[in-house]
């Protein structure tokens, strides 16, 4: 991670950070979440390898992983359908140590009911709500020292506001401005935020100690766009023929573009923005091109799952942060999915990676060691995601960029 700090301001809260992940959530309340919301995908994944459905909705996450099933080549397919039928056929002590509760749930049934019926069928984990920061009362006011300990910047410094003093220890950018908003506060934001994706490097084509038979490869990116209040869009998809060691393409592709949210007067609030970058090979069917729709399914219950050990007296503040953490979440559900695929199944995937972007909603930070001045906007500095499957090495030089600066004029 690659934090960057308002240090001249003293204000050490005001910062922001590039993530590249995903990795399993840090606290243990959210990892119980995804943990459940995992052994239910997983469970589900065996039961239809085995024998798939014939009824089921068409944007349900049971339709999407035999969706991606039966895009798997004849040998694979036989893979998973063997592996399921092992797995499903252990005793019940191997059963609930890979599913969790939902190994109680008949096979069949679990197969007929679907993904949402099958969290249901059984009694949920419950989170700790002590652990998680939360109020003792429905009524009773958040400590928030606890509540930010846990979730990250809530208030980020609601002393805090935007003073002309505040602003000339900062980098602020007003040229090539977009308008003045009456209604944002001093000094006014970028209202638009993209990641660009540049450049895609072969490092080793797919194949390799094989004899890279099958020729050049054809690789697609795609992926699925997460938003600060959590929602999701799914993101076009590009494909790249000829690709072989030491080669690459150029890129220099708007992946995601978001419309970031405009600041109120009365305190700094935190965004998180994010997107999951998927890399596959066309011709390699399976899970990898399903990833983005199981996603999907996926987060929405890590959200609730979480959601329901919320008070009232915190939801105000833990609310606006819900669903980023429920993304972070679900990514991590969605990695350690393909992780468990490859182990067991011998299935050869590229990896999901989760790319995030946090920072104050309205701060206009954007220090020349870290962001470029890019035309009328800022630019981070280029990074690579890297991705490792089918044998072969691949990697995504990218950048955040945010553009549009609105002025603000309201008093604070």
């Amino acid at each position: 991670m690659c934090t960057i700090v308002c240090s001249e301001t003293g204000v050490s809260g005001l910062s922001m950070s590039l993530n590249v992940g995903p990795c399993r959530p840090q606290h243990a309340e959210f990892g119980k979440a995804g943990e459940d919301v995992l052994g239910a995908v997983k469970y589900l994944l065996c039961a239809l390898a085995v024998q798939p459905v014939c009824r089921m909705g068409g944007d349900s996450l049971e339709a999407a992983l035999v969706e991606g099933l039966e895009a798997l080549p004849e040998a694979r397919r036989l893979r998973y359908r063997e592996g399921a039928a092992l797995l499903l056929g252990a005793d019940e002590a191997i059963r609930a140590r890979i599913f969790g509760r939902h190994a109680a749930v008949p096979v069949e049934r679990a197969r007929e009911m679907g993904f949402d019926a099958l969290l249901a069928a059984t009694r949920a984990p419950v989170l700790d709500r002590k652990l998680l920061g939360m109020p003792r009362g429905e009524a009773t006011a958040p400590d928030f020292e606890r509540l930010e300990a846990v979730w990250g910047p809530l208030r980020a410094v609601s002393e805090v506001s935007f003073t002309p003093a505040l602003a000339g220890s900062i980098s602020l950018f007003t040229g090539g401005s977009s308008g003045t908003d009456p209604e944002v506060p001093y000094p006014g934001y970028f209202r638009k935020l993209e990641l660009r994706l540049l450049q895609l490097k072969c490092h080793d084509e797919t194949g390799s100690g094989m004899g890279e038979w099958g020729g050049d490869d054809e690789i697609s990116i795609s992926g699925t766009a997460v938003h600060s209040d959590g929602t999701v869009t799914k993101l076009g998809r590009k494909d790249y023929e000829g690709l072989s060691d030491g080669s690459s393409r150029s890129l220099n592709w708007t992946f995601a573009s978001f419309a970031k949210t405009k600041p109120v007067s009365g305190g700094i609030v935190y965004d998180t923005y994010g997107a999951l970058v998927v890399l596959a090979e066309v011709d390699s069917g399976g899970l990898g091109k399903v990833l983005h729709k199981i996603y999907e399914r996926v987060q929405d219950k890590v959200k609730a799952a979480i959601a329901s050990a919320v008070t009232a007296g915190a939801s105000p503040y833990v609310g606006p942060v819900l669903g980023a953490i429920a993304g972070a979440v679900a990514a991590w559900v969605v990695d350690k999915l393909i992780e468990w695929a490859i182990s067991w199944f011998g299935d050869d995937l590229f990896p999901v990676r989760h790319v995030t972007l946090s920072g104050p909603r309205g701060f206009a930070f954007y220090p020349s060691d870290t962001w470029i001045s890019e035309g009328t906007g800022y630019r981070s500095k280029d990074a690579w995601l890297k991705f490792s499957g089918h044998g072969g090495r691949y990697g995504v030089r990218y950048h955040w960029r945010v553009s549009e600066w609105m002025n603000g004029s309201a008093a604070q």
